[in-house]
Formats: C-alpha cells, sequence, structure tokens
C-alpha cells in the first residue's frame, strides 16, 4: 500500500476514535515467549517500502502519480496483534475472502470519509484496492501500540437459569449504540421451587423481581451474563389445633374413657366421647363442663369439636345415691301351694325374685328330724310343703336382710287335729317356726328353703280312707277309688276332647294351663292319704295348634303340634331340595318378609 494511503488510513482511524469514542482493546496478558520472526515475502528492489514515520500529509497519497507501479503489500505481522472480534449477533458476520482479489484503486481518502474500513487479509496484510466494509462495530491493527480498537455498539446480555425454574429469553442482542435497550426475561420457578433473584456474574444480586430489565451502560461490551436462582420450597406443616377433653367421673360411678386428643382443624375432626356407669347404689344423673353448665343428659356423651374449641375442657359425669333395696312383694304358687311374701325397704336389692319349687307329701313324711320337731306323743299324719328360695338380677340365691312376711295357702285342707308351720334347712335339720291351720299360714321368717303346714295326731284313730273320684272332658265321673294312705290308685282312661291336648289332673274343673296341674298324669300312684276325705281329679285341657312345614311350592312336607307356650323345634324338619338349594330359614307367610 503506498505509504500515503497507510498515513491516511491512521488519520481517518484517527478521526472516528475521536468522534465515535473508539477504544482500542487491550491484548489478555500472555506469558512472556520468543517472538517468532515474521513471515515476509521479499519485495522486488526497485519498490522498498518506506518507514511509515516519514510519510507526507494525507493530501499527499491523493496527489501520487497514478502511472506508479503498485507497490508490494506491507506486511503485518499477525503475531503481534489480536484476531478481528466480530460482533456477537444471531447471524453470523461474513468474513473477509482470505485472499481478496485486487480492485481498481481508489481514492483511501474518500473511502474513509465514507466511514470505510480496510479489513486485513487472511495473512494480515491489506491489498490495494481492497473494499472496505461498512460496520457498526470496526477492528483494526494498531501501528503504534498492537492492541485491537472495539467500537462500542452490540452487547449480547445472556440469561441463564438455576437448577429449580427456567427463563422466557436465552438471550439477546442490543444495539446500545444507537439507543437500544434490552426487553429483559421472566423467570419461572418448577413445581417445588420459588425464585429468589437476578445475579450478575460476580454474584451481585441485582434484581428480587421475578421479569428482569437489566440497565445497560456504556462501559458494557461483549456479552454479558445474568442468572436467576430457585430454591426449593419449604414445605408448610399443615395447620393443626389439638384440643383435649377429659371425663372425670363423680362420686358413685365411672367412665369408660378418661381423656381423649384431637385435631379440631382436621378434617371430620370429633370426639368419641365416654360413657358414664353408675355404682350399685346410685344412678347417673348428667355431665357437667367446668362451669357447672349441663353439658349432656344421656349416660353416653360425646362432645362437640370445632375450631373454637378450648384446648382442654374437662366434663364431669354425675351421679346420685338411691335407694337399691325397696320394698317388694312376691307372689307365686306350685303344685297346690300358694305363696305371698312382703318385703319392708332394705331387705333385698332392686331387682330380686322369688322360686318355688314343689317338695312331695311323702319325703316329709319319712323325715325323722320332722317328728322330732313336733315334739313325743306327737305324730305328723300329713303335710304339705314348699321350697322357697329369692334370687338378686345377676341370679345368685341370696336371704333377706332381716324377717319379711310370708303367707302361705293350701289347695286343700291339711288333715290332723292341729296345725305347725315347720322350717327345713338345706341339710335336713326341722325347726318349729309359728302355728298354722289346716288351709295356711302367716309367719315372720329370715332365711329360706323348705317351709312345711304340718298335721299332727296326739291319738290312735281308725283308719282314714281316701275317695277319688276322677272327671271326664264331658264332667261326669269315670272313675272312683277308695284308698288308704300308701295304697295304689290306678289312673282312668285319659280323657279326650276334640283340638286340645290333655295336660294332667287338677282339684279345681275348667283350667286350661300347666301351671293348674296339680297331678301330673300317671298310670298308677302310692295314695298319700292323711284323713277320710273325697279328691276330686278334673281333666286339664289345652287347645292343641298344628305347625305345617311347606316347601317354595307350598306343599306340607312337615306337621308338629303343640299348645301355646310350646317352642317346636325345626332341626328334624327334612325338605326335597336340590344340590344348588339350601335352607336358610322359615317364615309366617308365604311372601317371606
Amino acid at each position: 500500500i503506498p505509504q500515503g494511503t497507510v498515513m491516511a488510513a491512521e488519520d481517518g482511524v484517527q478521526e472516528e476514535q475521536e468522534i465515535g469514542s473508539w477504544e482500542p482493546i487491550p491484548e489478555e496478558p500472555q506469558q512472556e515467549a520468543p517472538a517468532p520472526e515474521p513471515v515476509q515475502e521479499e519485495a522486488p528492489a526497485e519498490a522498498p517500502a518506506a518507514p511509515a514515520v516519514e510519510a507526507p500529509a494525507a493530501e499527499s497519497a491523493v496527489e501520487a502519480p497514478a502511472e506508479t507501479a503498485a507497490p508490494a503489500a506491507q506486511t503485518i505481522d499477525n503475531a503481534a496483534v489480536p484476531a478481528p472480534v466480530v460482533p456477537s449477533t444471531d447471524a453470523a458476520q461474513p468474513q473477509a475472502d482470505p485472499a481478496p482479489a485486487a480492485v481498481p484503486a481508489a481514492d483511501p481518502s474518500a473511502a474513509l470519509a465514507a466511514g470505510m474500513q480496510a479489513v486485513p487479509a487472511a495473512d494480515g496484510t491489506l491489498a490495494e484496492g481492497t473494499a472496505l466494509t461498512d460496520a457498526e462495530e470496526v477492528i483494526v491493527p494498531s501501528e503504534t501500540t498492537g492492541e485491537t480498537a472495539v467500537q462500542d455498539g452490540l452487547i449480547t446480555v445472556i440469561y441463564a437459569s438455576g437448577e429449580g425454574g427456567s427463563v422466557s429469553a436465552e438471550s439477546e442482542t442490543v444495539n446500545f449504540s444507537e439507543g437500544g435497550q434490552a426487553a429483559g426475561a421472566q423467570a419461572a420457578a418448577y413445581d417445588g421451587y420459588v425464585f429468589t433473584n437476578w445475579t450478575a456474574a460476580d454474584g451481585t444480586v441485582v434484581s428480587s423481581s421475578d421479569y428482569f430489565v437489566p440497565v445497560l451502560t456504556p462501559d458494557m461490551t461483549g456479552e454479558i451474563t445474568y442468572t436467576a436462582h430457585f430454591e426449593k420450597k419449604a414445605v408448610e406443616a399443615p395447620a393443626t389445633r389439638m384440643v383435649t377433653a377429659e371425663y372425670v367421673a363423680g362420686k358413685g360411678g365411672s367412665v369408660s374413657r378418661a381423656s381423649e386428643t384431637v385435631d379440631a382443624l382436621a378434617e371430620g375432626a370429633a370426639f368419641l366421647g365416654s360413657t358414664a356407669e353408675a355404682a350399685d347404689g346410685y344412678a347417673f344423673v348428667n355431665w357437667t363442663a367446668a362451669d357447672g353448665s349441663e353439658a349432656g343428659t344421656d349416660a353416653a356423651f360425646v362432645p362437640s369439636v370445632s375450631p373454637e374449641t378450648a384446648e382442654r375442657t374437662v366434663y364431669t359425669a354425675n351421679f346420685k345415691k338411691i335407694n337399691t333395696k325397696p320394698a317388694q312383694d312376691f307372689e307365686g304358687s306350685v303344685s297346690g301351694v300358694s305363696v305371698r311374701v312382703h318385703a319392708d325397704e332394705g331387705r333385698f336389692p332392686e331387682g330380686t325374685t322369688m322360686h318355688l319349687a314343689p317338695v312331695s307329701r311323702s319325703s316329709i313324711l319319712s323325715n325323722d328330724s320332722v317328728q322330732d320337731a313336733v315334739g313325743e306323743d306327737r305324730e305328723v299324719v300329713d303335710a304339705i310343703a314348699v321350697d322357697i328360695t329369692f334370687r338378686n338380677k345377676n341370679g345368685d340365691e341370696i336371704e333377706p336382710d332381716g324377717a319379711i312376711s310370708v303367707s302361705m295357702s293350701t289347695s286343700r285342707s291339711v288333715s290332723g287335729e292341729s296345725h305347725q308351720v315347720l322350717h327345713i334347712d338345706d341339710s335336713g335339720n326341722a325347726s318349729q317356726v309359728a302355728g298354722a291351720s289346716a288351709d295356711g299360714a302367716s309367719f315372720e321368717a329370715g332365711e329360706f328353703s323348705i317351709y312345711v303346714i304340718t298335721g299332727i295326731d296326739t291319738s290312735e284313730q281308725e283308719p282314714k280312707i281316701a275317695t277319688y273320684i276322677f272327671y271326664g272332658a264331658d264332667g261326669k265321673v269315670i272313675s272312683t277309688q277308695k284308698v288308704k294312705d300308701g295304697e295304689t290308685v290306678y289312673a282312668p282312661t285319659t280323657p279326650e276332647k276334640d283340638d286340645a291336648v290333655f295336660l294332667g289332673w287338677s282339684s279345681e274343673a275348667g283350667k286350661t294351663t300347666k301351671e293348674d296341674v296339680t297331678q301330673e298324669p300317671f298310670s298308677s300312684m302310692a295314695a298319700e292319704v292323711t284323713g277320710t276325705a273325697e279328691i276330686n281329679l278334673y281333666p286339664v285341657f289345652a287347645q292343641q295348634l298344628y305347625v305345617f312345614f311347606m316347601d317354595k311350592n307350598c306343599r306340607v312336607w312337615n306337621t308338629r303340634q303343640g299348645i301355646s307356650g310350646d317352642k317346636i323345634s325345626t332341626l328334624d324338619i327334612r325338605l326335597s331340595l336340590s344340590s344348588t338349594e339350601s335352607v336358610t330359614g322359615w317364615y309366617y307367610d308365604e311372601a317371606l318378609t
């Protein structure tokens, strides 16, 4: 390149530096190494290059004679200057042809005035007539310093995202020299993360807003990186509010649950509650809160739960003392003996029941203790007895707390010159209790087992004869038998009645229940004769009932019969069923409801 041209180019560059604030790009520090010898092409002897310092002014270059032969290309030491820097844009900038073709000579001053700049070839030379490029940011070698000059203009902003999120734009290029501004980027956290801040490359926090628009300044060049940071969300424990209900039993009872705790804020939170149970001699009254207000009247108590429920609430079950041994009356009969009992308050617990059991006459007359109890020169010739017991609500046999009133009456008269009530204890020992009549007695007693009304004679008498008279279903006599004590009585032909069942014999006519029977059905029995008397025996009939067992087609397969109150077993009922059928139950109606 002619000397004048080089100088004109330098002047042009200097002028642009002053007007457009061009600055040289400093070289990165490098370890000092031996500088390689520049590769040069030997220029022809007839056209040696003149030193740049002696070049005339730019005007001289314009006046250079046109006929001057093309000078040899000036050698540029590429090792001494940085490689050309091309601005970073979305599309790569075209590179200069490494071996540009020669073009007609042009006025370099005019090119510089138009804002053009020569671009060196790959070997570092600027060939004469090389075209000049119009660029926003141009880099040229400086002959004096060896540095690269950079024109501020294009800035590339890179938006990076840390772990846990993303950014809406990865980068953007801004032409700051023409007034361009950054558009910014939006940081978005992934599920389970939250945005924290944006930082610059040196770690400085530049923004705490998830949408970040960097502020560009004239001193910024090249690429600028900002990073969006995220952090994992703290797992918030669900809100809780634990509330406790305590259940306290007052005197005279207990509670099924002492306390419980629930989360009042949990969905469907509810207490299980507690049940009050009164002790013997007490009755449940109510539940009350700590302030004495009534909380419930049922023994099973479940308090409500709400977010406003107090953290600790005490509920008390209250009880009152009651009379557990009220005055009671009992009544019953068995084998022709009726018993009535009155127990004053405090004698038996509530729920006590009386139980009667028959006692045979022969067992009394054969008991030596009974004979001894009536005294010498006296003989027990007749007796009627019953075993009396009492049981509490649990079925345990009990005795009264003190004496109670007892009244016994008989369905037949007890023979004998005199009568007396005897008590036979569980060991079989008899003792006198009170006087009696032929048809009953009343007395006070505190212990219970067998009580007997005895008939007593003091002198020898003629043998006593009993006349047994049996009646049929129509009320007519069907058999009459006279026997002495111990002789055999034979049962007549069993009476019959349409649609009725014979239950036994009674001393009264027209009876229809098992409780009315005084003599069970028999074929023969030993007569118990205590005196001359007639014994009338009437048949007891109950209505005959039938139970028909039918299959699903309403066909009768089995028939059972009985009377009111009987239990009919179904265990032996058999039906004709297929291999896939079975009996699951029995119903009273055809619809099986």
